[in-house]
């Protein structure tokens, strides 16, 4: 009977540790099984969109309106600019799309853990190949004009369980001297448009740039600050604010950069939305 008894509760303890071990295979799928998710998620939300227009609002530069038109690629509908040039931000039409094919199924870990009380998949990706595949170097390049040289080191991405959204992204860059800083992305205030979801706002912010800037590089900010500020208590008053009605942010933003040690950044917020325009 002790025997019995002892197999009955080894059986079951092997039984339930099953259970949880299927569970957490379930939790943690691959990288091939979460671009299917992904894919799947994609064709759900574009199946009543064929076509969009979308309003951003730049901290920088006003409002743009980019067009987006629903194509077959490799059998997934995917959302692709009308205009190369145009953002396609993760957070507003990458769903499936090749390049999150490739992030995603490039992942070097995919892990679970809770972010604000949801549950997010964690997907780190710190394969230099699968960086140069998206030539995303290349494309941090041209963003900063060649000034900063920089390559990614790593990339994690916060993707919903639930419902197959970015919500974050960090990029940890370096330069040739080892010097690092991160890139946060932040995909924020989800709303759906006809079945699809559209982060409203995207918010960016850079920690640690002042690691890649010289002193005397920072000393040239500086004084480049002080004289901006000098010429513009000096013009008439009509002028003046006329400028920081146009060029505020920026200036603002400026003088955080070199006053701070702190993050800075830019948001863009999508002001209109259009179906099937």
């Amino acid at each position: 009977m002790y025997t019995s008894l002892k197999f009955n509760i080894i059986t079951a303890i092997l039984l339930v540790s099953g259970l949880f071990g299927s569970s957490v295979a379930l939790a943690q799928p691959s990288p091939a099984q979460l671009v299917e998710q992904l894919q799947r998620a994609g064709a759900d939300y574009l199946s009543n969109i064929e076509r969009v227009a979308i309003t951003v609002e730049h901290d920088f530069v006003g409002e743009e309106t980019s067009y987006y038109t629903k194509e077959m690629i490799d059998g997934h509908p995917v959302l692709v600019p009308d205009d190369e040039d145009d953002y396609e931000m993760i957070g507003w039409v990458g769903y499936g799309s090749p390049e999150i094919v490739t992030f995603v199924g490039g992942a070097s870990s995919i892990s679970t853990e809770r972010v604000d009380g949801k549950a997010m998949y964690r997907i780190l990706v710190d394969d230099p190949a699968v960086f140069e595949q998206l030539d995303m170097n290349s494309d941090f390049a041209d963003d900063f004009d060649d000034e900063v040289e920089a390559e990614i080191k790593s990339a994690v991405a916060w993707l919903g369980q639930d419902d197959m959204l970015f919500y974050r992204m960090e990029f940890t860059m370096a330069n040739e001297q080892g010097a690092e800083f991160t890139m946060n992305m932040y995909m924020e205030d989800y709303q759906t448009f006809n079945g699809m979801p559209i982060a409203m706002s995207t918010r960016m912010e850079i920690e640690g740039w002042q690691n890649m800037v010289s002193d005397e590089e920072m000393a040239e900010g500086m004084e480049a600050m002080q004289e901006m500020m000098k010429e513009l208590e000096n013009m008439p008053e009509a002028q003046r604010e006329m400028i920081m009605q146009q060029m505020g942010p920026q200036i603002e933003q400026f003088k955080q950069m070199m006053e701070g040690d702190g993050p800075t950044g830019m948001t863009m917020r999508i002001t209109n939305v259009e179906i099937n325009p």
